[in-house]
């Protein structure tokens, strides 16, 4: 189970230190931070109709502050168009060690489990923003990374399941 905060950009400013784009944010404005058995991210909104997100993995090089990427892109009726793939390389350049990216939660769903070799990472949904998953990327495929989801509501029934595949814009 990954851990989840949220709140406003007011309360969880120094969250966001660092981060490209929040000294644009509006203080009442949502944030969710989240905190993952690879990494952590923080997706807030910069205004109404734009979403953003650092992401941070200890094993990745930083490029901004403590983060290793970030993201932004068009949010309109509480959704992304698109994952906003972003990948983070280790200490010393390549390969990607951590990949990141914004799921949709479908209406009624509390909870969005992320499959990968190994391991599930359950998400809670809050903050009425799209949840940023990470998971450590394929090898051979450093352009794109798949989301293997499943969605369920707060009885643990199960909503949707999707694959979600997300590349490198070009």
């Amino acid at each position: 189970m990954t851990s989840v905060r949220a709140g406003t950009v007011e309360s969880m400013g120094a969250v966001l230190a660092g981060c490209p784009e929040s000294r644009q944010a509006g203080l009442r404005n949502p944030v969710v931070e989240r905190v993952g058995y690879r990494g952590r991210s923080v997706t807030f909104l910069v205004s109404r109709t734009v979403i953003a997100a650092c992401d941070r993995d200890p094993k990745a090089r930083a490029i901004y502050g403590p983060w290793c990427g970030a993201s932004g892109w068009n949010f309109a009726l509480g959704r992304v168009s698109d994952p906003r793939l972003d990948l983070c390389y280790g200490l010393r350049g390549n390969p990607p060690v951590a990949a990141f990216g914004w799921i949709n939660p479908v209406r009624h769903a509390k909870w969005i489990v992320v499959a990968q070799p190994r391991l599930r990472e359950v998400y809670t949904v809050a903050g009425g923003l799209p949840v940023r998953v990470t998971i450590v990327p394929q090898r051979g495929r450093p352009d794109r990374a798949v989301f293997h989801t499943a969605q369920y509501d707060a009885h643990g029934v199960l909503l949707v399941r999707r694959e979600v595949v997300a590349a490198v814009a070009s």
